[in-house]
C-alpha cells in the first residue's frame, strides 16, 4: 500500500510502500489521483524534490500532492537556497508563496533548514482539501439572461433536468417566468434593473446567484449555452476536485468557441503578444476564463467575487481570472468533457487551435488598416474645415 508520494525530477522506480513522480507525469490535463488509482486523503506523507525551483506548473504539482495527503500528513518541499526573486529560479520567498495561497492557508510549518545549497520546509496538514458540505452530487446552476433569448433557457433548463443530478437547483436571474417550476427546483431571483445605464450588469446578476446559491459546486451560465447529455456523467469521472474549471465549448459548426485561452498583461495593458486560444494541451501563467461560462467551487467564488463596478464587454472575466490567480486558483481543462455554445458574437475555430503567427498577422493588418482610416478621415475633415 503506498503511503508516501515523492515528486521530483528524474524516473526511479517505485517501491512497495513509495510511488515516484517524475517531469513526465507534469500535465495539467492529468488528475494523478485519477491516473495513479489513490483514493483522496490516503497518503502518509508527500515531497517534492527541487521541482519548485523552476517548473511553470508548480501549482499544479502542489495541488495534486495535496488532495493525496491525509490531514495529519506530512509534505516536505526542497529546494535551493535563494533569497534572490527573479534569478532564473524562485527565492525562498517565493516558493513559500505559492505553497501558502496554493493551498489555501489548511497548512502549517512545523520545521525548516537552511544552508547555502539547499532549503527544506516541512508542513502538516490541518483540513481537508474539500470543503465538509462539498460533493459531486450537489450542484447549484444560475442562468443570467435578459428575457431575449427565452427558447435557449428554456432548452437549457431541460438539459440541466435531464443529467439527473441528485442534488441540484437551478437559479435564474432575469426576465423570464418557467412554467413548470413547481415540478422542478428552479428558483426565481430579483432581476437587475438600471434605469439610465444601458450596461448589461451581469457582475451584479452573477453574484446575486452565488449568494443565492446553496451548493459548493456552482456553475453560472449565460442564455447562449445548452448541456450534452452525459455532461454529468462526464463530471462524475472527472471527479471532485478543482477551483476553476472549464472545458471544450463547441459551437453550432463543431468548432471552439473561446474555450482555452490567454489575456497577458493587465486588463487594460497594451502588448505586442495577441490574445488567441491555446492548444489544449498548452498550459499558459496567463490564463483567463471567459465569462459566460464558470464552473467554481462556491467557497472560492466568495474569495474574489466578480466587480460590480465593470459590466458586460468591460474585461470583469480577466480582471476576475487574474484576482483568482493571485489568490492561490489553479484553471483546470476537462478535455473529457464539453458544453455547447450558441454564440452570434463570437467567431469559432476549428478544434486545433489558430497557428499563432497567422492570427499575429491578421491583427497586425486589422490595425493598421484602421489606423490609415482614421488618419485619412482627419485629413478629409481638416481640408473640409478649411474650405469652409
Amino acid at each position: 500500500m503506498i503511503k508516501k508520494i515523492v515528486w521530483q525530477h528524474k524516473n526511479e522506480k517505485n517501491t512497495k510502500d513509495v510511488l515516484f513522480l517524475s517531469l513526465k507525469d507534469i500535465n495539467h490535463l492529468k488528475r494523478i489521483y485519477k491516473e495513479y488509482n489513490i483514493h483522496p486523503e490516503s497518503i502518509d506523507e508527500v515531497r517534492i524534490e527541487y521541482l519548485a525551483d523552476k517548473n511553470p506548473l508548480i501549482r499544479y504539482i502542489i495541488k495534486e500532492l495535496d488532495i493525496m495527503l491525509c490531514v495529519g500528513g506530512r509534505f516536505i518541499l526542497n529546494s535551493t537556497s535563494t533569497t534572490v526573486h527573479g534569478n532564473y529560479i524562485r527565492s525562498i520567498s517565493q516558493i513559500g508563496y505559492e505553497f501558502a495561497v496554493s493551498t489555501n492557508g489548511r497548512y502549517f510549518m512545523d520545521n525548516k533548514t537552511i544552508d547555502d545549497i539547499k532549503f527544506s520546509s516541512q508542513y502538516i496538514k490541518k483540513h481537508k482539501t474539500l470543503h465538509k458540505d462539498d460533493s459531486i452530487d450537489n450542484w447549484s446552476f444560475g442562468i443570467i439572461t435578459n428575457g431575449k433569448k427565452n427558447e435557449q433557457v428554456r432548452n437549457l433548463i431541460s438539459s440541466i433536468i435531464a443529467q439527473n443530478i441528485l442534488n441540484y437547483e437551478i437559479i435564474i436571474c432575469g426576465s423570464f417566468e418557467y412554467c413548470d417550476k413547481e415540478k422542478f427546483p428552479i428558483i426565481s431571483i430579483e432581476d437587475v434593473i438600471l434605469n439610465d445605464d444601458i450596461r448589461a450588469p451581469i457582475t451584479i446578476k452573477k453574484n446575486k446567484i452565488a449568494h443565492a446559491a446553496k451548493f459548493q459546486n456552482l456553475v453560472i451560465l449565460h442564455d447562449r449555452y445548452l448541456l450534452p447529455n452525459d455532461w454529468y456523467h462526464n463530471m462524475k469521472i472527472y471527479g471532485n476536485y478543482f477551483d476553476l474549471l472549464t472545458m471544450p465549448n463547441i459551437g453550432q459548426n463543431s468548432g471552439r468557441v473561446n474555450d482555452w485561452g490567454q489575456h497577458l498583461g493587465k486588463p487594460s495593458q497594451i502588448y505586442r503578444e495577441v490574445n488567441h486560444l491555446l492548444p489544449y494541451k498548452k498550459w499558459s501563467e496567463g490564463w483567463y476564463t471567459q465569462g459566460g461560462l464558470l464552473i467554481i467551487k462556491k467557497n472560492f467564488y466568495f474569495q474574489n467575487r466578480l466587480d460590480n463596478r465593470l459590466f458586460w464587454g468591460e474585461l470583469e472575466d480577466v480582471q476576475f481570472s487574474q484576482i483568482g490567480n493571485l489568490l492561490g486558483w489553479f484553471y483546470y481543462l476537462d478535455v473529457n468533457n464539453k458544453i455547447f455554445t450558441f454564440s452570434d458574437r463570437l467567431g469559432e475555430t476549428n478544434l486545433i487551435a489558430p497557428n499563432k503567427m497567422l492570427t499575429y498577422l491578421k491583427t497586425c493588418l486589422k490595425s493598421l488598416y484602421y489606423y490609415y482610416k482614421s488618419k485619412i478621415k482627419n485629413m478629409c475633415n481638416y481640408y473640409l474645415n478649411i474650405r469652409s
